[in-house]
């Protein structure tokens, strides 16, 4: 019988190496541009080689992540730095 190779220590079975930060960052931002320009999760995930599902996890993440400066520059910037 065959035996079942187990992937490197770090890594599991099934996934894709991690990107550099600075890499990440860049694929994030293009994935969020297409995601605001209209492109189903399913579209996008075959520009950039991932899945429709973990486009959604990263969008969500995305727009939490700006929720979150969103509210970190209402409650602590004075008002005249503030943008109409």
């Amino acid at each position: 019988m065959a035996r079942k190779l187990s992937p490197p220590p770090g890594q599991r079975q099934g996934r894709v190496p991690s990107l550099p930060k600075e890499q990440r960052e860049e694929r994030n931002r293009q994935i969020m541009g297409l995601f605001i320009a209209g492109l189903s999760q399913r579209e996008i995930g075959r520009r950039v080689n991932l899945t429709g599902q973990r486009i959604d996890q990263i969008v969500k993440q995305e727009l939490k992540a700006e929720a979150r400066h969103q509210s970190l520059c209402s409650t602590s910037t004075p008002p005249v730095w503030k943008r109409c």
